[in-house]
């Protein structure tokens, strides 16, 4: 007997047959399963930042708002990505990238203002998938996270194409 609310008999016979929708065939983790550090030295940006990754699914790990407390964060949580400030007190957030980047290489995201040069000197440049100037708009934030999921997504599928020192 046919299902009264499948109208298509392709549809129908698919089901009939055991045939579900494919799935790809690169399945993308769960959003949650991507963990997240923050760091800004102002309040405000930190707490848009927050609010930006929360509402996008991530889970967010630790939330600094200087370099120093960035690395002991990091050091504790192991994200797996980062998106700094450039310019803190205390240590930069390139400076932190830069020790943390050590001990486990790790995806960037960096945040400047337009008269931060010093930005376009990441220790590991391979690393940093997006450098927003401020001020950037949420839009910013959700394509850079888009663009790092995919990156993130790949290193999980093909982990050996990692940085070898």
């Amino acid at each position: 007997m046919k299902d009264p609310l499948i109208t298509d008999d392709a549809a129908l016979a698919s089901m009939k047959r055991g045939r579900h929708e494919r799935k790809p065939l690169t399945p993308e983790p769960a959003k949650d399963t991507l963990s997240v550090a923050l760091a800004d030295d102002e309040p405000e940006i930190l707490g848009f930042l927050e609010r930006v990754v929360s509402h996008c699914g991530y889970r967010i790990v630790a939330s600094a708002e200087n370099g120093r407390e960035l690395l002991e964060k990091c050091r504790a949580a192991r994200p797996d990505l980062i998106i700094t400030d450039v310019r803190m007190p205390e240590m930069t957030g390139l400076e932190a990238v830069a020790a943390f980047e050590a001990e486990l290489p790790t995806p960037v995201i960096l945040l400047s203002a337009q008269h931060a040069p010093e930005a376009h000197e990441a220790p590991h440049p391979e690393y940093v998938l997006s450098h927003l100037l401020k001020p950037f708009k949420r839009a910013d934030i959700e394509a850079a996270l888009r663009r790092a999921m995919t990156h993130i997504c790949e290193l999980r599928l093909h982990p050996r194409r990692t940085r070898t020192a």
